[in-house]
This record gives structure tokens, C-alpha cells and sequence, in this order.
């Protein structure tokens, strides 16, 4: 993951010859704090065993 805008993230991904990049994503800081939140709930209800 490379930043390039501050408060942005970009994750995309490179053809296997790093000739192109493909599409990917754009977050915000906003959106990526959301994500990380989401994705701690979602493995801490998984470490549960509910």
C-alpha cells in the first residue's frame, strides 16, 4: 500500500509483469479507521466462537 494524498490511501494491484496497474480502491482516513473498526469486531466475534 502506497500513500499518495495525505489523509488517502490507495491499494491497487500490478499486472505480474509491472507493465500496468489494475483497478483498485481509494479510502479516506475516515473510510480505512471505519474498515480496521469493522474488521477488529468481525475477528473479535470469530476469537468468541460464537
Amino acid at each position: 500500500m502506497k500513500r499518495y494524498f495525505i489523509g488517502c490511501i490507495k491499494i491497487r494491484d500490478w499486472t505480474s509483469g509491472h507493465e500496468k496497474i489494475r483497478k483498485g480502491v481509494t479510502l479516506t482516513e475516515y473510510e480505512l479507521r471505519k474498515l480496521k473498526e469493522l474488521i477488529d469486531a468481525e475477528i473479535a466475534f470469530l476469537d468468541s466462537g460464537l
